[in-house]
């Protein structure tokens, strides 16, 4: 079984826009003492107030886009991610309507759509780390966060939790590690769960180990990929 696919956000240029933070990433082999490069990430940000429209953007090490994923959000709260996964020639949209969570997804020429009722929290890779943030306060002292992912290649949100699993000196810098795993028993046994370390104050993400959204090469095919993640700011 697939699991929820961890990335971070897309984009929208527009005049009335503004630019409101950028960061990028280096995606390193799992194992490889962060020595063995796989992929590059980079997330750019605008907003024009009522809404950030933000664009995370995947490429080999040739600088060819691989993953793109757009995102509008207001506030932490997901309102559209716009998907093109380039390597497997699919593209998704996943939109909150009214209560409802409506995912579509185009493969071969063919689009597909399914729709559910919108949770409580709802999460994707575009919102993630403002939900960690607006639940810092609790993550930070111990609690254990739920809250439904969508995961658009399947078409439908999965349970997971998040929560504290300790501290760690991160190159001279203390970081807090979560670790997100599925809620379901059965999901969990076929799930790895993915673990994150951000800093003391749940603002940045440092660094990320577990399932990217960009895939790696398996014969004519292509095969999901656990990477580690290490963010720059």
């Amino acid at each position: 079984m697939k699991t929820a696919k961890l990335f971070l956000v897309a984009g929208l240029v527009a005049i009335s826009y503004s630019v409101r933070a950028d960061y990028s990433a280096t995606l390193f082999e799992q194992g490889s003492n962060k020595a063995k490069k796989l992929y590059t990430f980079e997330l750019k940000s605008l907003s024009n107030g009522a809404q950030d429209v933000t664009t995370a953007t995947y490429k080999d090490l040739e600088g060819k886009t691989v993953y793109e994923d757009k995102s509008t959000l207001e506030g932490s709260r997901l309102i559209k991610s716009e998907i093109v996964q380039h390597q497997t020639g699919q593209s998704a949209t996943v939109e909150v309507q009214g209560d409802k969570v409506v995912f579509s997804k185009t493969s071969e020429g063919k689009t597909k759509t399914s729709e559910e009722k919108l949770g409580k929290s709802f999460v994707m890779s575009g919102n993630f780390q403002r939900f960690v943030k607006d639940n810092w306060s609790d993550l930070a002292a111990g609690k254990t966060i739920d809250f439904r992912y969508g995961v658009w290649d399947r078409q439908e949100t999965v349970g997971f939790s998040v929560f504290k699993t300790g501290h760690e000196d991160l190159n001279g810098q203390k970081a807090v590690v979560l670790k997100m795993k599925p809620s379901s028993f059965i999901i969990a046994a076929l799930v790895k769960p993915i673990f994150f370390k951000f800093t003391e104050d749940g603002t940045r993400l440092l660094e990320m180990n577990g399932r990217v959204p960009a895939k790696q090469k398996s014969g004519d095919s292509f095969k999901d990929l656990d990477a580690e993640v290490v963010y720059t700011y």
